[in-house]
């Protein structure tokens, strides 16, 4: 056996973490979101919401949840609304997690442009710590929404929790969205716990930033 065959197998390499969610029929979930909006010209508008997500089809290759708003608080330059309407929406997702499509509630492409920024979409093989991956959308998918590509990378190991750094572009719109930000998902449960991100040209408003904060509440 050659020295360099010996130095191979004592070289230890670095884990593989499949960061997948295994959805269940009859599993919920609450995800508390918040938004900020700045846009040239208009009082900041932000947004505190709650959305509950339950799982009501699960096959090898997709899911689909249902879900509703538990309440949101608008604050536009300082006055506040209430808004208690449950906007329920049934939602296609790949098993990975990338959208296949809204089937119903508010399908307009406004809708699928901010789920592009805030969906966590897995990898197809398990990656170490440092590897990427790359999900991309061709245009038209549905109808008036632009291409778009989102870049990740596992930047490290916190706690139990991978931390994985992720930029989206959207490609050919006179004012692209884009968004840099980080997600931190369960290692054991490959579960999204938590989201940050910065968005320019948000929803394809020239000039836009929003900042979001996205957190799933822990029961108990």
């Amino acid at each position: 056996m050659s020295a360099m065959t010996l130095g191979a197998l004592g070289q230890k390499q670095d884990p593989a973490f499949a960061l997948r969610w295994m959805p269940k029929v009859g599993e919920k979930q609450v995800f508390e979101m918040f938004l900020s909006i700045e846009t040239p010209g208009s009082p900041v508008l932000s947004v505190e919401v709650a959305v509950e997500t339950e799982v009501v089809k699960v096959s090898p290759k997709e899911y689909t949840t249902r879900t509703k708003s538990l309440g949101a608080l608008v604050d536009s330059g300082g006055r506040q609304t209430r808004d208690d309407r449950p906007n329920t929406r049934e939602i296609r997702f790949t098993n990975l997690g990338e959208l296949i499509e809204i089937a119903s509630g508010n399908d307009a492409v406004a809708s699928y442009q901010q789920a592009m920024v805030t969906r966590f979409i897995s990898p197809e093989n398990p990656p170490r710590v440092r590897e990427g991956w790359i999900v991309e959308r061709k245009k038209d998918n549905p109808k008036g929404l632009a291409q778009n590509r989102i870049d990740y990378k596992l930047v490290g190991i916190e706690q139990g929790g991978a931390k994985v750094s992720f930029s989206f572009r959207e490609i050919g719109p006179s004012s692209p969205q884009s968004a840099e930000g980080h997600w931190w998902v369960d290692v054991a449960t490959g579960q999204p716990n938590r989201m940050e991100c910065t968005v320019k040209n948000f929803l394809g408003v020239a000039g836009s930033t929003a900042t979001i904060k996205m957190t799933r509440r822990v029961s108990g």
